[in-house]
């Protein structure tokens, strides 16, 4: 993506996700149940996953990682893999309270 022409945007797939996330959570609202909620808590951990790629791997991974030392890259996965458990956890304890605990 030479230039910043091409490529992923940043945020575009977290921010997807947000909003499909949010649709489902607005039409399932009313059904209390698992198999219910089961998909809205995938839609949630997909956005925990893709929002720690894109805040730590982003800059990173630019030209596949070709100007990134093996030091920066081993500090920014350790980040996005512990970032990856923070936003997916936080997530998908908001769905839980979202959807049983208000």
């Amino acid at each position: 993506m030479p230039n910043g022409h091409g490529g992923i945007p940043r945020f575009g797939s977290p921010i997807l996700l947000l909003l499909a996330l949010l649709g489902y959570m607005a039409l399932s609202r009313s059904v209390d149940s698992l198999w219910a909620s089961a998909p809205g808590y995938l839609i949630g951990a997909l956005f925990g996953w893709r929002l720690s790629w894109h805040i730590h791997l982003y800059d990173a991974m630019e030209y596949e990682g070709a100007y990134t030392s093996e030091e920066v890259k081993k500090r920014t996965k350790r980040r996005y893999r512990m970032g990856w458990l923070l936003y997916t956890t936080l997530t998908c304890l908001l769905i839980a309270w979202y959807k049983h605990g208000r």
